[in-house]
């Protein structure tokens, strides 16, 4: 009977270990997926509202209660993005519960209605981003670069914007990025920026409103990281938005050369 009951305690340690995957330190993967749930959300409320959110110290203390109705702080946070940075397949799977968790959230509300309009090629807003929304960048990755080519098609108008975003995890080193549009009249106009640390990061390109633009092309440079684990971005998006006067004066940081 000791023996059978010796066994059975070492088969329910090794169960538990199994299941938890992660050291003490670390967010167990589904408590995992409800927090950065609950952390996009807090983005979209900040982004959504930004005449509320004006100083760091209110978008602080929002973040601070999401952290807080999950029974952690930034630095346990911090310390799991770090272990699951060096883990990217288990990070994957907490990702994928992730978006689900968002999906369901959103099946359930009456804002999927909005969300699908929002989706509508045709739209004056609307996500053409066709790659991964998920991206690691790492020692062994095949290359330090990301990229992306779109043709201009029936929806595409002069002066439209194009705005390159997404979540930057593990990010130590500044990334070079850009935006370059072709048109038919044979120019090329470029924009080039540096992105340095974590969070949110976005590059923006309003397209000439004289010209037809043929195609739109985009690159992020990354130094490989060599001891902190791999760079991964989140939640990557290239959205496109109709002309907006208010906005169109900023196009002068971007250059135009004509091939």
């Amino acid at each position: 009977m000791k023996n059978r009951a010796l066994i059975l305690a070492v088969i329910t340690l090794l169960v538990a270990a199994g299941c938890r995957r992660v050291p003490d330190n670390v967010i167990e993967p589904d408590r995992m997926s409800e927090l950065l749930a609950d952390i996009q959300v807090g983005d979209a409320v900040v982004e959504s509202n930004p005449g509320q959110y004006v100083s760091m110290s209110s978008r602080q203390a929002l973040k601070q209660s999401i952290l807080k109705r999950h029974g952690v702080d930034q630095q346990m946070l911090d310390t799991s993005l770090m272990w699951y940075g060096h883990h990217i397949d288990v990070y994957d799977e907490v990702y994928e519960k992730t978006e689900k968790i968002l999906q369901k959230r959103l099946d359930e509300s009456s804002a999927v209605l909005s969300a699908q309009s929002a989706l509508n090629v045709s739209g004056d807003s609307v996500d053409v981003w066709s790659r991964s929304r998920r991206m690691a960048i790492g020692a062994t990755s095949p290359s330090e670069i990301i990229t992306f080519n779109i043709n201009a098609d029936a929806n595409t108008k002069m002066g439209d914007s194009y705005t390159w975003r997404g979540k930057f995890f593990n990010s130590t080193e500044p990334v070079r990025w850009g935006i370059t549009a072709n048109y038919a009249d044979g120019t090329k106009e470029t924009l080039m920026s540096r992105a340095s640390g974590e969070g949110w990061h976005q590059l923006a390109f309003i397209s000439d409103s004289t010209k037809t633009l043929t195609d739109i092309s985009g690159y992020m440079i990354f130094n490989r990281p060599a001891k902190r684990g791999d760079i991964f971005i989140d939640s990557i998006q290239l959205v496109r938005n109709r002309l907006n006067p208010r906005t169109y004066m900023q196009r002068y940081r971007q250059r135009t050369y004509r091939l």
